[in-house]
């Protein structure tokens, strides 16, 4: 998930970019320059959006590290960092169960 989230970042970067070079190539008040200012302007808020997505993904991956430690020396268990960041409610109900 996170790689798909960094893949978007970078579009829509590349996006920006390429609407704000376009907002300079047509004149003043035309429909064209509008255009790209608003397409420019979401992509810029998509974008903002696509940063805190990233980071909160990017601090649960780093979550599920710290996890999969505590669980494997308390239950004896070998979770990796990806099986507690992916099946963390599955984990969950089955430590319920033994207990």
């Amino acid at each position: 998930m996170i790689e798909i989230l960094v893949i978007t970042h970078t579009v829509l970067v590349i996006l920006i970019i390429f609407f704000v070079e376009a907002t300079h190539k047509h004149e003043p008040g035309t429909l064209k320059l509008e255009a790209a200012w608003l397409l420019a302007s979401l992509c810029s808020v998509l974008f903002i959006f696509s940063t805190i997505a990233t980071l909160r993904s990017m601090y649960s991956w780093n979550a599920a590290k710290h996890q999969a430690n505590i669980v494997n020396k308390e239950y004896g268990t070998s979770f990796t960092q990806a099986e507690l960041y992916y099946a963390s409610d599955v984990i969950e109900a089955l430590k319920l169960k033994v207990k």
